[in-house]
């Protein structure tokens, strides 16, 4: 089965993290050579990209944690949503469904007798 081809220009942010397949490689860089917008999209998202790698990770203070926690439990839940109207329905609907199912397959069965 034949992969479709891309759109080149949906390529842009795969390239700048140099996640395109292999044999999709040399035709987006064709088009890199013909396209300004393509070319600046993947400058300026490898230049995001080395910025994110270069971020260092802040652990978070202790009492964070138990802050949140202590918080998230003071938060007053909301009451479960009532059903919508469709679906509340009288039993007494579904049981009368029942025998009017079975004489309009009784009356089906009889359309062919009745026509000879």
């Amino acid at each position: 089965m034949r992969r479709r081809t891309p759109n080149l220009h949906t390529l842009a942010a795969a390239y700048a993290l140099h996640a395109v397949p292999p044999d999709e490689v040399a035709p987006f860089e064709d088009h890199l050579g013909v396209c300004t917008s393509c070319r600046s999209e993947v400058i300026e998202l490898r230049e995001a990209a080395v910025r994110l790698g270069a971020t260092v990770a802040i652990a978070p203070p202790r009492r964070l944690k138990s802050r949140l926690l202590r918080e998230i439990a003071e938060v007053r839940r909301l009451p479960p949503l009532p059903a919508p109207e469709s679906i509340r329905r009288p039993r007494w609907t579904v049981a009368q469904s029942g025998p009017v199912v079975q004489s309009t397959r009784r009356w089906r069965s009889l359309v062919p007798y009745r026509r000879k």
